[in-house]
């Protein structure tokens, strides 16, 4: 079964990095073939599947190959698909969605189309263009219940059939342990994009009024984007000093020398840094916007996005060792939820069902 997964690009990201565990885990199956196939033909990302062995077929060479009438984008990616020969078609955003749709607007080839934010689409003739060519899907698949309710109210306009599958992460570049209540010192750690809809101004305000009470506090964010300079001045102007380490391959090593993670986003499609954090034992606040918590509720505070709420949860978890130690031990009974073995078994089931 060849099923060719497209992506508009390949920078550092949710999706991505969802995408790179799914090829390496794709190898444990013998009649399951990912193809990559990357639009734009860039991105950050890029060189670290070249150095998985994972194959990337590159359609074109920059974003600006992404805008929506980009004839010359369309006829590159009809060839690719000609030269593939997929079964299935799995698009896994709106640029890669929107070409592929028209690519194959003549052929039987089934389309998932795969929706990982409850963003909706700000400029009008894109969301025109979603509605429009949803009768060309065979099958949406949201990360959550929130991204399953915006793409019935805005996408699925052909009343297709649409399930809901949560992400899933590599559980080998995690090991989870039982977290202990730290006495002296206590490490918050955010990992993300440092975008503006991570909410991060807002998170090192309200660090700031933490590290007033407890001095013996420190705040990591992992990550990088081009909000950074921003955030960066923001911190000195508040006098506190929190660490930006850049992008990292190996997350895990900040979450380890954490004691609480915290992602307070203004919307996300599920939070896949939420999970790994999870998938270390990590207790947790993250924001009502972050639709993980659909799942996670047991081991995670849940704060608005304005920064007297993301300092009050915070305080609650720095202040209560009982309450500290009972969401650590409730992240354990979780990672089987969001194995990657158990995710693609469920999504070989998924194409099963469509070549039938």
């Amino acid at each position: 079964m060849k099923v060719a997964i497209v992506l508009g690009s390949i920078p550092y990201g949710g999706i991505e990095n969802l995408v790179f565990d799914m090829a390496l885990y794709s190898k444990n199956y013998n009649d399951l073939d990912f193809q990559i196939v990357n639009v734009a033909g860039v991105g950050e990302k890029l060189n670290e599947f070249y150095d998985a062995g994972i194959d990337v077929f590159n359609v074109c060479t920059s974003t600006k190959d992404l805008k929506v009438y980009r004839v010359s984008t369309l006829r590159k990616l009809k060839k690719v698909f000609a030269q593939l020969k997929p079964d299935i078609v799995h698009t896994m955003n709106f640029s890669a969605d929107y070409f592929s749709k028209l690519a194959l607007l003549n052929s039987k080839t089934p389309i998932v189309t795969h929706i990982h934010n409850t963003k909706i689409e700000e400029h009008l003739h894109r969301r025109a263009l979603n509605r429009f060519l949803s009768f060309r899907t065979s099958l949406y698949v949201s990360v959550s219940k929130a991204v399953y309710n915006m793409v019935e109210k805005m996408h699925n306009m052909f009343k297709k059939k649409h399930i809901v599958l949560y992400n899933a992460i590599n559980l080998g570049n995690f090991k989870w342990i039982k977290r202990t209540y730290p006495k002296n010192h206590f490490n918050l750690v955010s990992t993300a994009r440092l975008m503006p809809q991570k909410n991060l101004d807002n998170l090192i305000k309200a660090f700031a009024k933490i590290h007033k009470e407890y001095p013996n506090t420190t705040l990591t964010i992992v990550g990088d984007g081009k909000e950074r300079v921003n955030l960066e001045n923001l911190a000195k102007s508040l006098g506190i000093n929190v660490v930006f380490t850049g992008y990292q391959k190996n997350v895990s090593f900040y979450l380890y020398k954490a004691d609480l993670f915290v992602l307070p986003s203004y919307y996300e499609g599920f939070g896949n840094s939420h999970i790994e954090a999870i998938a270390t034992g990590l207790p947790s606040v993250v924001s009502k916007n972050v639709p993980s918590i659909e799942i996670t509720r047991k081991c995670t505070l849940v704060c608005d996005t304005d920064v007297e709420s993301i300092y009050k949860q915070i305080k609650r978890i720095i202040t209560n060792p009982k309450l500290y130690d009972a969401l650590s031990n409730n992240t354990k009974n979780l990672l089987q939820q969001f194995d990657m073995n158990n995710y693609l078994l469920k999504l070989y089931d998924i194409y099963n069902e469509l070549l039938r």
